[in-house]
């Protein structure tokens, strides 16, 4: 089963956003960094670095949910069967 091309682009699409984001996010934090090294207490400096920090946790969620996502689409399997077929395959292997 394959995905659909317009899904695919779609994928793409957002996979090359979330690049962006990261990037821009990253330059961001650089500065800040720098900028809390020398204020260490300074308030606003320590919630922008969490927000961007979040900015990427959020890129890399959301990410990991576009992989499953692809994965599901192109498979037809859902994550329990997924789950299913890993933990099969491990129980068959052999350890000496």
């Amino acid at each position: 089963m394959s995905i659909p091309r317009e899904v695919n682009t779609l994928i793409q699409r957002l996979n090359s956003k979330l690049d962006q984001l990261e990037q821009e996010t990253t330059d961001g934090l650089n500065p800040i960094r720098v900028s809390l090294n020398l204020f260490p207490g300074n308030a606003l400096l320590i919630q922008l670095f969490a927000y961007l920090n979040n900015a990427l946790l959020f890129t890399e969620t959301l990410r990991r949910r576009i992989d499953y996502s692809s994965t599901v689409l192109a498979t037809g399997m859902a994550m329990e069967q997924i789950e299913k077929s890993l933990k099969t395959s491990q129980n068959n292997s052999v350890e000496y």
